[in-house]
């Protein structure tokens, strides 16, 4: 039978409608939305004509979740490192992201600033740790030619 032809009942609206009237969804088990297209378009305008951006609200969860800051926090941050990574100064972020990544200790949770994605990578790749960052600048002094 085609999709189509199957007809399902919005969650939000009521109105009976073929499959192909509501937008894919992965994690659905027919692979389609609850909702109808149409219904799911007029949230989303509301929420672009109220001024309320989607990804700041995303953004707000995830740093409540998984940091406990809130987008203020987050900007108070980026304002006493008047815009800057914490560690190497750049103003830019890098890697097409848009914001700075906020560093947090991964035993204690304990948010440590914001930085670029090298630098936040960097230190990543060096464990978190005091000791093998020092290892690595006392390996870069050693070597370095001038």
């Amino acid at each position: 039978m085609e999709q189509d032809k199957i007809l399902r009942e919005c969650k939000k609206c009521g109105c009976i409608q073929p499959l192909d009237k509501y937008p894919k969804a992965k994690q659905c088990y027919d692979g389609r939305a609850p909702t109808c297209k149409a219904c799911k378009n007029k949230k989303q305008r509301k929420k672009y004509i109220s001024g309320t951006s989607y990804k700041e609200k995303d953004r707000n969860k995830h740093y409540l979740r998984k940091y406990g800051i809130t987008i203020e926090d987050y900007n108070q941050m980026l304002v006493e490192q008047k815009g800057m990574c914490k560690i190497c100064g750049t103003k830019t972020p890098g890697d097409n992201i848009t914001n700075f990544i906020v560093d947090h200790c991964h035993d204690t949770g304990v948010v440590r600033g914001l930085l670029c994605r090298k630098c936040n990578t960097g230190i990543g790749y060096l464990q978190d740790s005091y000791k093998v960052v020092q290892q690595a600048a006392y390996y870069l002094k050693e070597t370095q030619d001038d």
